[in-house]
């Protein structure tokens, strides 16, 4: 019972960590915005300045009599890369220009929904009255803040909803059919492979777009902010949400994660000056509540 307790409180521990820097990640890419730099380069700075560290960790986890792929797992491991991280990180990045950091943290945390209507499309999971509800609320929240936003910023924001939503429906996907491939490589080994694909789509993206000179065009604070999205809201919350994952299970880590959409509007308003409204709080309220139910049945 020790060693339950222990590993439920550490479970708890790095989802919550993990929620928390994940979250940030919007706030930090809006600061970039506001120094001049673009979105392709900025997934760049973010791409280049973590990709030592899961290459490190590749190696150091990867030994001569460990699993190793067939060819369909390694097509689907490619594949997944480039959908789950290459795609929906560009999608989140563009989308971040014409929306707030509080409304992208808001339309991504509603992938737990998106995963079950996966499982109801393709895996032929037969849905309860309670997804149904969760579904509802979940989707009333998201309409009503876009709504408001619309009301007060312009159509333009449309833009901007539909690539992070693609973005999170890109990530649901990833996850759903990740699921198989984690236990046989390892969570460590499986995700630095994936984060490792991902920033190859990258780096050859913006080889073919941009001058690689460009990058030395920026002021010192734009290479830091790189950098601290890099460990901070790329490397470590992607280890600890998995290590979560495998210690709490995927409900529990979907419950707990709620705190994300929370962390990024208080902290989008200290440093971005974003307004937090009526409307604002009443759509993160029903959103959290239709994921948590969805997670919870």
């Amino acid at each position: 019972m020790k060693i339950e307790k222990s590993d439920k409180f550490l479970g708890i521990l790095f989802v919550t960590i993990s929620a928390i820097l994940f979250s940030s990640k919007g706030v930090i890419i809006k600061t970039a915005y506001a120094e001049g730099v673009d979105s392709i380069t900025f997934l760049m700075f973010r791409y280049l300045f973590s990709f030592p560290f899961y290459l490190i960790l590749l190696l150091i986890y990867s030994k001569p009599n460990q699993y190793k792929s067939s060819k369909k797992e390694f097509l689907l491991i490619v594949f997944l890369s480039l959908i789950g991280y290459y795609l929906s990180s560009l999608l989140d990045f563009y989308g971040l220009e014409y929306v707030s950091a509080g409304l992208e943290r808001l339309i991504l945390f509603i992938y737990p929904t998106i995963t079950t209507i996966i499982g109801v499309l393709f895996f032929n999971k037969k849905p309860n009255k309670w997804i149904y509800i969760s579904l509802i609320i979940t989707y009333i929240g998201i309409f009503g803040v876009v709504m408001y936003d619309i009301s007060t910023q312009g159509a333009e924001i449309w833009k901007g909803v539909l690539m992070i939503f693609a973005c999170a429906v890109m990530f649901a996907i990833y996850l759903v059919f990740s699921d198989e491939l984690v236990p046989k490589f390892g969570t460590i080994r499986y995700t630095s492979m994936v984060m490792i694909i991902s920033s190859l789509g990258v780096f050859v993206q913006f080889c073919i777009q941009k001058d690689i000179t460009s990058l030395i065009n920026f002021n010192t604070k734009v290479y830091v902010l790189g950098v601290i999205l890099a460990v901070f809201g790329t490397v470590i919350p992607s280890y600890l949400m998995t290590d979560g994952i495998k210690k709490l299970g995927a409900s529990s880590t979907s419950i707990t994660a709620t705190l994300g959409p929370v962390w990024t509007i208080v902290l989008a308003n200290i440093v971005l000056g974003e307004p937090i409204y009526l409307a604002q709080m009443i759509g993160v309220a029903l959103v959290i509540i239709g994921v948590f139910v969805a997670s919870k049945k």
